[in-house]
């Protein structure tokens, strides 16, 4: 009698906390859904759109992401559209797969800790800021999380009926896993040994158990493993259809490891900076509850601790503390932490209030708070492009296609020429390679590189933005670091406009100044 009332006061408490969060996440919904696109997507879009027109990425196109990032980034260009609200509702639906594989997950012991880990991973995303919107990593989280749900679903049904279900069941739901994992693996290569680490403890418990299985272990590995290898021959497919495949590893040895090197935070900044605020009370509070449960060594369990180490893992290795990259761990600390809480609910004493605390600090404070902040953001600022058009509308508009070159990194200028269809002169999105104050043979090869392009074809149109690479400042002194470069447009073009916004950028927490930039002529 006392075990049914309390099961049915922890019922009446997860529905309260169920209407809460739904609120949340429908106030989250309505309020974005007209959000613009803008940040890394804008740039991806725009490495697309360059693809449309003829251009082969890393041959033709200078960039350190990944082929998987292209080839999902077509994607949802062609299924929801190539504008914002396209954009916005990917990144919604991103949200929606990765709440039924929590859920799909968390099942067995309670739906609701996939429902709380869900939604406090779409309201925090909300809250991260306007340009984290369908991030790679954030795509890379979703695609683990499936992969998950169709590893555990796949060992579960072993389990529960370990002589009678058919090879095919298993060995599908291994396959589809495999598949998560490989298309993961082509976003961001640091999350590939996650799939081999989990294979290998899958054969370490049979061994250790053995338990008879109707689909022998080697089997299920060996059906991951194939599905691992369909997405990496996909793209190894789309770069040899693209005459890339050299190239590509030109990147691969060059220019990524390069990119990592720039604009590394401190050990000591990064691990203060870097974590979301309230997740390390979450974590100590999980971590608590799991060790005094003393059943945190289950398969599973082991398996999302894991996850979420490797995570962490891979926020630690970046090294730059954006907040998509945080996507991972607290992907998996959070569907860690309600499946704690929930399974807390049912124990006497203090786990029960440390269950109730966990669950109140995410639904009642993290939730509502996470989507206020969210709904203050001021979205509709457009200053920087709208300024931007209106110049180069004004210098030729479409006749510029071919013909304009940007020097810039995030403030806008590739974003303007997305939004405008024209093609830029070269195929470098990024100037922060050239400025970097990291000098490096790779440096100077693609100076050189970029020196030849602008010799060969010189664009008529040069936009110079005031965005200084890895710093906070903002002046147009970062030209000073390549002062060929600057001799070169002082001597064959001419200054026709120089123009800051004038509204601060509220796109996250903190507002920033306003970027600006020059528009220099050809003579």
């Amino acid at each position: 009698m006392a075990h049914s009332t309390r099961f049915k006061r922890a019922l009446s408490f997860k529905s309260i906390l169920s209407y809460v969060l739904l609120t949340c996440v429908a106030f989250f919904v309505v309020g974005t859904i007209h959000w613009p696109l803008v940040g890394d997507a804008s740039l991806m879009h725009y490495v697309v759109f360059l693809m449309q027109h003829g251009r082969s990425p890393y041959r033709d196109i200078v960039d350190m992401n990944m082929p998987g990032s292209y080839l999902v980034e077509w994607a949802q260009m062609h299924a929801f559209g190539s504008g914002a609200l396209g954009l916005r509702l990917f990144d919604l639906s991103l949200m929606g797969v990765a709440a039924g594989a929590m859920v799909a997950i968390a099942w067995p012991q309670d739906w609701f800790a996939g429902v709380y880990a869900a939604a406090l991973l779409l309201l925090i995303h909300g809250r991260d800021g306007v340009d984290q919107m369908a991030e790679r990593d954030l795509t890379m989280t979703v695609l683990l999380l499936v992969g998950y749900a169709f590893l555990f679903h796949a060992l579960r049904k072993q389990t529960e009926n370990p002589r009678g279900l058919p090879v095919r069941i298993s060995g599908w739901a291994m396959a589809l896993s495999g598949a998560c994992f490989g298309m993961a693996a082509t976003l961001k290569p640091t999350v590939a040994p996650l799939e081999f680490v989990l294979l290998a403890l899958l054969a370490w418990q049979s061994k250790k158990n053995r338990q008879p299985r109707s689909t022998p272990v080697a089997t299920l590995i060996v059906s991951s493993l194939a599905g691992f290898a369909v997405p990496c021959a996909i793209a190894l497919f789309f770069l040899a259809r693209e005459h890339a495949l050299h190239a590509f590893w030109r990147i691969l040895t060059g220019l990524v490891p390069y990119h990592a090197s720039i604009g590394r935070l401190p050990i000591r900044y990064f691990l203060r900076y870097s974590l979301q605020p309230g997740f390390v009370w979450l974590a100590l509070l999980c971590l608590w509850i799991a060790a005094a449960r003393k059943d945190w060594r289950s398969n599973e369990s082991v398996a999302l601790w894991i996850g979420f180490a490797f995570g962490m893992a891979s926020l630690v290795a970046q090294g730059k503390g954006y907040p998509y990259h945080r996507y991972p761990s607290e992907a998996f600390l959070l569907l860690l932490a309600g499946l704690n809480f929930t399974a807390a609910l049912q124990r006497p004493g203090l786990l029960r209030v440390a269950g109730m605390l966990g669950l109140c600090f995410g639904v009642l404070l993290l939730a509502p708070v996470s989507t206020a902040k969210t709904l203050h953001y001021d979205w509709q600022n457009q200053e920087f492009i709208t300024l931007l058009q209106g110049d180069l509308n004004a210098l030729g508009g479409a006749k510029l296609s071919g013909r304009v070159q940007c020097l810039d990194t995030t403030a806008g200028c590739i974003n303007t020429l997305y939004q405008m269809r024209l093609v830029q002169d070269t195929g470098f999105l990024y100037d922060c390679y050239f400025f970097a104050p990291q000098p490096s043979p790779v440096q100077t090869a693609l100076r050189e590189q970029f020196w030849r392009d602008i010799q060969n074809k010189p664009p008529e149109v040069f936009v110079v933005t005031n965005q200084m690479c890895v710093s906070p400042a903002s002046n147009y002194r970062k030209l000073d670091a390549w002062p060929q470069l600057q001799h070169y447009l002082d001597a064959n073009y001419s200054l026709y406009a120089q123009r800051t916004a004038l509204r601060p950028v509220a796109w996250w927490s903190h507002s920033r100044p306003p970027f600006g930039y020059r528009i220099y002529t050809r003579k």
